[in-house]
């Protein structure tokens, strides 16, 4: 274990994966968003696991006997995690170019660390069992860190995996039960939050749907059946703590009365101009973020200062994040539409699973001032 090629390839390795897990797995993909992700978060999770054993055993000791030969089990594990975890993803998701490459280049580099510890391995086997502390320099340093991240990122895949048993979409379908049977529908920003389940809902009920999408790879993975439009000249836009003082109004709705809202207004032909898509009740900022964080069962404490907003993004920090209006959906319930989910509290619950009785309780003493009110 004293070849810096060796030690090389593992930093190599280590730097490769964490590029992977914040890029393409965070920022890119947000498997711990996606429901249909949830066997792969928890082979990430295992494989996490398996490199928290070896990272402290192989940088802080030199293991030999039983002991050399558990590691090397613990190293044939992990690869054959790593080999369902490639037939997951081809099965429930389509990896962007960069994803694939960096997999690849993840798996030769693999191969080089494997060829070169392998043997040393075999020979500690060989040896009576012992447990004999080493120091590598640096190498012996930044193995525990290595051992504390893939932890983190670990526990992190697990609990996600765990929260995707709350989520709860419901019948799709149902969503656009006002609309007459087959209608021929085109949609821009299908592959978007809200487009993703306006198409679903529209080809499970077996309306036509037509997607004008930019990036093909994105709409392979929208629910089929639907035709695909990549160009104009082959021819509904898609609709963590507080934010500065938190007193700016949120108008907010959930997605699926958004989807019901939308089919409601194609339905009813009197109805004209624009439509408040907003659900009856607005929140402050604060209180949005302080009934996410119970839903998610997270603390929602960590205020962004206004003055840190104002330097990234100057005065566009205030239209967008830093004012707000209270945009009441009047047209909407005036043409006789019924929201499912009039309080954020009840949104939350029924996506993310049961809240606090005492808040789903002060939520609707709020919704029912504002039903006075009006």
């Amino acid at each position: 274990m004293t070849s810096p090629l060796l030690w090389t390839l593992i930093v190599v390795q280590l730097a490769l994966g964490l590029f992977d897990i914040v890029y393409h797995h965070e920022i890119m993909e947000r498997l711990a968003w996606r429901s249909s992700q949830r066997r792969e978060l928890k082979l990430h999770g295992a494989r996490n696991l398996a490199y928290a054993v070896l990272f402290p055993a192989l940088g802080l000791f030199e293991l030999r006997g039983f002991w050399a030969i558990l590691i090397i089990a613990v190293l044939a594990a992990e690869v054959v995690i790593t080999l369902i975890d490639f037939v997951e993803e081809d099965l429930s998701r389509r990896l962007p170019a960069s994803e694939r490459v960096t997999h690849t280049l993840l798996a030769i580099n693999y191969g080089a660390i494997l060829a070169l510890l392998l043997p040393i391995l075999v020979g500690w086997a060989k040896q009576p069992s012992a447990v004999v502390p080493v120091w590598y320099g640096i190498a012996s340093v930044l193995a525990p860190l290595a051992a504390a991240g893939v932890i983190v990122f670990g526990l992190r895949d697990y609990f996600a995996a765990r929260r995707m048993r709350r989520l709860v979409l419901g019948n799709a379908a149902d969503l656009v039960r006002a609309l007459p049977s087959r209608q021929s529908v085109l949609i821009t920003g299908a592959t978007g939050f809200i487009g993703r389940r306006l198409t679903e809902a529209l080809a499970s009920a077996g309306h036509d749907v037509i997607v004008l999408a930019r990036n093909p790879a994105k709409a392979a993975t929208l629910q089929p059946p639907f035709r695909l439009v990549t160009r104009l000249d082959q021819i509904a836009n898609g609709l963590g703590g507080p934010i500065g003082s938190g007193e700016q109004w949120i108008s907010w709705i959930g997605r699926d009365d958004l989807i019901r809202l939308i089919a409601h207004i194609v339905a009813t032909p009197e109805l004209n101009g624009a439509v408040n898509g907003t659900a009856p009740v607005p929140v402050r900022n604060a209180d949005f973020a302080r009934a996410l964080g119970r839903a998610l069962h997270r603390p929602a404490r960590l205020r962004i200062p206004a003055s840190v907003l104002h330097r990234l993004a100057g005065d566009l920090a205030d239209e967008l994040l830093l004012r707000g209006q209270r945009v009441l959906p009047d047209k909407a319930l005036g043409s006789g539409f019924k929201f499912r989910h009039e309080t954020l509290t009840s949104a939350l619950s029924t996506m993310l699973g049961d809240m606090p009785r005492k808040a789903c309780d002060a939520e609707l003493t709020r919704a029912l001032e504002v039903q006075q009110a009006r």
